[in-house]
């Protein structure tokens, strides 16, 4: 076994398996606090009124700590892989998503047509989170159904 097979199997399960729900959580973090604290204004953010820049550095910053925090709980139970609060997962992944969209359209309504070529991957973003939301809602229902014996 290799130095990286053998650094692998020490980290978490939940990043061994989803590694970029936890670095696109991770990513996130940093943005929302200098944004909150104003060490970083965005000059895109500037089209909102202030408290709503704070409100969305907020929105930011829970929404990667609680996705974070909800891959962080993965575990195997079995030969099963288990998100063990995996509505706390989705709650995070619902507020990133949406912080995603407030910015990807604040960077639209500052910069016009030129604000389209940054704003696509935040637009992007925000999609594919919503499916991962959507995707792991399924999970628990279906779950739920065969638990119901339905």
């Amino acid at each position: 076994m290799g130095f990286q097979a053998r650094l692998l199997k020490r980290l978490p399960i939940g990043v061994r398996v989803y590694p970029l729900d936890l670095t696109f959580s991770v990513l996130g973090i940093p943005s929302g606090i200098t944004s909150l604290i104003g060490l970083a204004p965005s000059r895109a953010l500037g089209v909102m009124p202030p408290v709503a820049e704070k409100a969305w550095a907020v929105i930011l910053i829970v929404g990667c700590l609680a996705w974070a925090v909800g891959t962080l709980t993965t575990k195997e139970i079995g030969r099963n892989v288990v998100i063990t609060r995996i509505e706390l997962m989705i709650f995070g992944l619902t507020l990133v998503s949406i912080a995603s969209f407030v910015y990807a359209f604040a960077m639209i309504a500052l910069n016009g047509l030129v604000g389209i070529l940054p704003g696509v991957p935040l637009f992007t973003f925000a999609i594919g989170t919503y499916i991962r939301r959507i995707d792991l809602l399924g999970r628990i229902t279906d779950r739920e159904s065969e638990d119901n014996g339905s």
